[in-house]
């Protein structure tokens, strides 16, 4: 399912993988869980329970791939009752299993 704005380079498709943040700096938050909501080649949004600002190194962990973004945005969101936020990544590498990176990329955006 195809998700995203028009102006992005590429399209972003739906996903929903859980995943665990690691915070490089220089927001104070350090690590903790999210989830991807939708993903690129180049890029992902997901959830984390908190705030992370723009410019913010993060890694993201998920199945043996560890990839290294920017934070591009973060806005704030209420779900079931529960804040969270909603945080844009640029990824910048692939720092530890390109090929499962490649295979997620291929199961979410059919590529």
């Amino acid at each position: 399912m195809l998700y995203g704005s028009e102006s992005r380079r590429e399209p972003r498709f739906a996903a929903n993988h859980q995943i665990e943040v690691r915070v490089l700096g220089p927001s104070q938050f350090r690590a903790g869980p999210g989830s991807i909501l939708d993903i690129s080649e180049n890029g992902l949004s997901f959830t984390f329970r908190r705030q992370l600002e723009p410019g913010d190194l993060v890694t993201i962990e998920y199945e043996g791939c560890v990839v290294v973004g920017e934070v591009r945005h973060c806005r704030e969101r209420l779900y079931a009752n529960q804040q969270q936020f909603v945080i844009g990544l640029s990824i910048k590498r692939v720092a530890k299993g390109e090929e499962a990176w490649r295979q997620l990329i291929r199961q979410c955006c059919g590529r």
